[in-house]
């Protein structure tokens, strides 16, 4: 089954959607790969301790002039919780002048069991873009220093993660129930890839608030990720439309099938799969 029309109601402040909607689990080479947004933007963070001011949360806020700054000790760590498990398909670290000459990167599902996907030694604090062969499934990303270039302790300015891009980017969202800001929350920000915008419906407007995504073609996918800033929709429900043509289907149109839905969202990051892989089965 492939759905060209995706209509998202919700039952309380929407304020930022994502669609991350991927097909099968198909391998695509590194050179090759189109990323997706930031996973660790804004996302919680465990670390050694801090110097001065430097929080760990600096290091995912997605500033370039704040930096994470860690205690003078060789094996200082730093991991990062995205919100759910993810395809990693790369990493990168943004580094102060405070480098170190040789860390690891780790992944885990549970922040208990570790797995070293990537050792690595430097003579610079160039900026590490580290590729993986292959997509790596992950909920946690960690930095495990093992020896300092300097004195001081690891310092960075970015560390962020990318997984997949969106199926969903390049479309249009052709209506929104309305719009708490039009020029700095537009509705377009919600695909522009960027993990730093969003679109947010207007609080007066109070719950079920929508939108309506046309992905320009039919396309067949097994995944919806939500990604949500703190006003989140605890109700929520997707529905589709197989509507083709220069004419979206408006939101009392006929045709809507829903899809999947939440009865208590979580919050931050919403996955919806096994949900609507039944759902396109039958």
């Amino acid at each position: 089954m492939k759905i060209s029309k995706l209509f998202i109601g919700v039952s309380t402040l929407l304020a930022l959607v994502i669609p991350l909607v991927a097909v099968g689990a198909q391998e695509t080479k590194a050179e090759t790969r189109q990323y997706g947004v930031d996973l660790a933007y804004k996302r919680r963070v465990v670390s050694t301790a801090h110097t001065d001011n430097n929080l760990n949360v600096y290091a995912v806020d997605g500033k370039n002039d704040t930096r994470y700054a860690a205690i003078e000790e060789n094996n200082a760590f730093f991991y990062i919780n995205l919100g759910s498990k993810e395809k990693v398909g790369k990493v990168v670290l943004d580094w102060e002048a405070a480098y170190a000459s040789e860390y690891q990167i780790l992944m885990s599902n549970d922040a208990l069991d570790w797995t070293v996907v990537a050792n690595v030694t430097k003579t610079d604090s160039k900026t590490d873009e580290i590729v993986f062969p292959a997509w790596i499934e992950a909920e946690y990303v960690r930095f495990q220093g093992i020896s300092r270039a300097t004195q001081y302790g690891y310092s960075f300015y970015s560390f962020e993660v990318y997984g997949p891009k969106s199926l969903a980017v390049g479309s249009s969202v052709v209506e929104v129930s309305s719009n708490e800001h039009e020029t700095e929350l537009n509705k377009n920000f919600i695909l522009d890839n960027l993990a730093s915008t969003r679109w947010a419906s207007n609080m007066a407007a109070g719950d079920n608030q929508y939108l309506i995504i046309d992905l320009g073609s039919p396309l067949a996918f097994d995944l919806v990720k939500i990604r949500w800033e703190v006003s989140f929709a605890r109700i929520f429900r997707i529905y589709s439309h197989s509507e083709i043509g220069a004419t979206s289907p408006l939101r009392d149109d006929e045709g809507w099938q829903y899809l999947t839905g939440a009865e208590a969202g979580l919050g931050e990051v919403d996955v919806l799969n096994q949900m609507l892989t039944r759902r396109l089965a039958t």
